[in-house]
């Protein structure tokens, strides 16, 4: 008897540490209580280019470490999170402002957002770096005096470089795929960027000539940003943060960014890679070999080789060179490789 007690203690015990906590439990008011039962459904609109934060993918699903914190966060105040797709950045800050949508989860605290939203307690906190070619080394924002410096408009870095950094020469980008971009081909010095949004980037489109140069002094620290005429949200918001634990926290985390240094690709992909090259040039050479062969028996021969083969070889073998160039465009960016190998 006893040892059926301890059991159905011990059952409820764990059962209560793996439920997950209500409204209730979070320790809100009545008055947030009853704000959060009318007004159930609450719009967001994500950075749709802002991996691995927060993006989306090829089914333009919302995922992210900020999708993942949002449908915890969705799941313990029994609210629906609609999520709202813009084009890009400058389009989330425009609904924004004009409370076209609700919530911003991943954004970046300044005094300039501060003006039309609430900031939450930050949550998510990530070093600034400096981008640059690998033959060129910045340590800091001090050596970029007079630089042409890349940014991405209405981002966290834009507004602290145009307040406190007037030695620099900033250009603004759209986003921060065409910032590296403009960095790979010369047409700005450098790129500040957030690390793991920055190396995110740098691995997917494989531009081979760039590197992490440096770091500046400033952090990007990820608040969730909620509507200026709802203070009862921030205050919901700041509470459902606070309840969130170290581990559920490194779960996510660890989820969409390695905690081990890796290499921009892993080396299974490399493996594969190379046996496919390796059988193509294969394949190259002995048709090559081949033609040889054919064309020295028909000097020696009355009889001519037919054109209609020769067409067929050679249209085989241009296929066979266009396939390798495919496949080798899917491990590094052939373009920027090109322009990195001109440029050195």
């Amino acid at each position: 008897m006893k040892m059926l007690i301890k059991y159905i203690i011990g059952a409820l015990i764990f059962f209560n540490a793996c439920t997950p906590l209500k409204a209730n439990e979070i320790n809100l008011t009545q008055k947030e209580k009853a704000w959060l039962k009318a007004h159930q459904v609450i719009r967001i609109a994500p950075d749709p280019e802002f991996p691995p934060i927060e993006y989306f993918d090829n089914n333009e699903k919302y995922i992210g470490i900020a999708a993942d914190y949002m449908l915890l966060i969705e799941k313990r105040l029994g609210v629906e999170f609609e999520v709202v797709k813009c084009d890009d950045w400058n389009q989330v800050i425009e609904k924004a402002k004009s409370r076209e949508i609700d919530l911003l989860p991943a954004v970046s605290q300044t005094p300039q957002k501060s003006v039309y939203m609430l900031v939450s307690d930050s949550y998510l906190n990530f070093k600034g770096v400096i981008i640059t070619q690998i033959n060129s080394d910045y340590d800091n924002l001090f050596q970029l005096k007079d630089k042409k410096v890349a940014v991405v408009k209405n981002y966290v870095w834009y507004d602290l470089l145009q307040k406190n950094s007037d030695n620099l020469k900033i250009v603004s980008v759209k986003n921060v795929s065409q910032g590296l971009k403009h960095v790979a081909t010369g047409k700005v010095d450098a790129m500040i960027a957030t690390l793991p949004i920055a190396l995110y980037y740098i691995k997917n489109e494989g531009i081979l000539n760039l590197h992490v140069s440096g770091e500046v002094e400033y952090y990007t620290q990820l608040s969730v940003l909620t509507r200026k005429d709802w203070p009862q949200l921030n205050s919901i918001i700041n509470k459902v943060l606070a309840s969130i634990t170290k581990q559920e926290r490194a779960e996510i985390y660890n989820k969409w960014i390695s905690v081990e240094p890796q290499s921009f690709y892993r080396k299974h992909e490399i493996y594969n890679i190379l046996l496919i090259v390796v059988i193509q040039l294969f394949f190259i050479s002995f048709l090559f070999l081949l033609w040889k062969r054919f064309r020295k028996l028909d000097a020696g021969s009355d009889k001519q080789f037919p054109v209609k083969y020769g067409k067929l070889y050679f249209s085989f073998l241009l296929f066979l060179l266009l396939d390798l160039l495919v496949i080798l465009d899917e491990v590094i960016d052939l373009p920027y490789l090109l322009l990195y190998l001109l440029a050195e």
